[in-house]
């Protein structure tokens, strides 16, 4: 007698990024936001009772053998400085040295490396500081760099940390200066993070000099549906600022218009936004330009673009803004061609997106005991027609995509299943109860059968219509969703077994 094998089909939701015609909704930003407007010193180390901290989260679990400071100024001749690391003790440093290298300083500003003795175990997501005071007494005296604003995000990756300042000791007390920490931190494994953006910078628009940045989307598709720059101006530019939003792979323009006008533009940095007519994909592995242009003016009337800048080091353009994915170029012909490839320089700059969230009720559909060879196994829930319930929760209207996840000793196949531990699985949006005559499963087209490879619902795929398809669902519309199953034909499997179909959301 063959073994029983019982499937369970559980629809897993994800909250998906979709882009839409309606900007209030934006949730999340893609893109550069990392600023720096201007350079500062922490304050001049001029006495034995003077200390400076770089405040920081750190984001690694490792090893810290070597960091980096930035020296803001150096009067020459400097004594001895400690340069160490201490942990967080409400805010300020604990006043113990987890690891610390004395030594002088010569020469101006630039980088500095500290080798700390012992080297450092830091925890992520625990607060540290970069530690430096003098160890005699500072006839001649040093100054850190920080910048402005405070992001409180680490440049890399955007990510939030709001423990990110500096903070300066007089000798009475602790005092935060709410500026941006210039630092770098080397593992153990050779992996470095920090902020590498060590001096402000700017790129000029005007005539024929158009800025851009040059970017590969990763990590799924971005559904935008804003652009955005941070912007100044020198002088008075005599005509408007437009953007282009240009699809390097495809070679096509997918979006354009002003930015900012010459009668709004200040000489204060400022955040300008072009809400898009239509939501734009950016689709995962493509490469796109964002890139601003203008006519006339010149070097004393002109745009400027917001670029943090480092020193153009390795290391540095490697925890820069996306590393190397991300980087500045510049046209000299009104964006007919582009050179530099500046590693050391990140545009600002934003895309708004949407975060659009479905619901399946209930998570979970239990097919019950099925016999190897079994076909036709359709889904059926604790309601009257057994359906599984798809709601739309968001604010504008979306299609679904659905794909498959195996379970781990079984394949999804298209065909009908003829080889060991090969099964199929079918989805069918359906006004009523279902039945397995409802589902198209033939090839070539195969309709209604899922598999790995994501397939979007455009009113034929998973579809029996009357409003039952997948497909421009308005917001808080509801359809019925089922599966039918078809089992290996022989497996040697005999325990309970969990296929995940994944349901997402995708713009119109």
């Amino acid at each position: 007698m063959p073994k029983a094998i019982k499937a369970y089909l559980i629809p897993a939701i994800l909250s998906v990024a979709l882009g839409a015609p309606l900007s209030s909704h934006a949730v999340d930003y893609y893109g550069n936001q990392f600023q720096v407007t201007a350079n500062v010193s922490m304050g001049n180390l001029d006495d034995l009772s003077n200390k400076a901290s770089l405040r920081f989260t750190a984001q690694e679990s490792k090893t810290v053998e070597r960091f980096w400071v930035y020296i803001h100024s150096n009067q020459g001749g400097s004594k001895v400085y400690r340069y160490g690391m201490q942990e967080d003790n409400g805010g300020v440093p604990s006043g113990s040295w987890l690891g610390y290298e004395d030594f002088s300083v010569s020469g101006g500003s630039g980088w500095v490396s500290v080798d700390p003795s012992p080297a450092i175990s830091v925890t992520s997501g625990a607060v540290y500081h970069i530690v430096v005071k003098p160890v005699s007494n500072p006839v001649k005296c040093l100054a850190l760099r920080a910048t402005t604003p405070p992001n409180q995000l680490i440049v890399y990756d955007q990510t939030s940390d709001v423990n990110s300042n500096t903070l300066f000791n007089d000798g009475f007390g602790w005092t935060v200066q709410d500026y941006q920490p210039v630092y770098i931190l080397e593992y153990s494994d050779n992996t470095q993070e920090g902020n590498p953006c060590c001096s402000v910078d700017w790129g000029s628009i005007y005539g024929d000099n158009c800025e851009s940045e040059r970017f590969t989307i990763t990590g799924g598709d971005r559904f935008i549906t804003s652009v955005g720059a941070y912007l100044s101006s020198l002088g008075n530019p005599p005509n408007d600022c437009a953007f282009v939003l240009y699809n390097i792979t495809d070679g096509v323009e997918e979006a354009g218009g002003t930015i900012v006008t010459a009668a709004e533009i200040t000489a204060s940095w400022t955040w300008y936004t072009y809400d898009l007519p239509s939501a734009k994909t950016l689709v995962n592995g493509k490469q796109y330009r964002f890139y601003l242009k203008t006519t006339g003016g010149n070097s004393s009337n002109k745009y400027m673009w917001n670029m943090p800048y480092n020193v153009d080091d390795p290391v540095d353009n490697s925890i820069n803004y996306d590393g190397l994915n991300s980087t500045n170029q510049t046209s000299l012909d009104g964006g007919s061609t582009w050179s530099g490839d500046w590693p050391n320089y990140d545009a600002v700059f934003r895309f708004a997106e949407l975060a659009l969230s479905i619901t399946v009720d209930p998570g979970s559909v239990d097919m019950g005991t099925v016999l190897p060879g079994a076909t036709n196994i359709v889904s059926q829930t604790a309601r009257p027609d057994g359906e599984v319930l798809v709601t739309n929760s968001s604010a504008v209207n979306v299609k679904y995509e659905l794909s498959i996840a195996n379970p781990l000793s079984w394949t999804a196949v298209d065909d009908p299943p003829d080889q060991s531990d090969e099964y199929r699985v079918s989805a069918l949006f359906h006004p009523d109860q279902a039945t397995a005559s409802d589902f198209e499963k033939a090839g070539p087209a195969y309709n209604d059968v899922v598999n790995t490879g994501a397939k979007t619902c455009d009113g034929t795929y998973f579809a029996t219509g009357s409003g039952q398809d997948g497909y421009d669902v308005p917001p808080s519309g509801t359809q019925y969703l089922y599966f039918d199953f078809d089992a290996p034909p022989t497996t040697g499997v005999t325990s309970q077994q969990t296929i995940t179909i994944t349901i997402t959301a995708k713009p119109m």
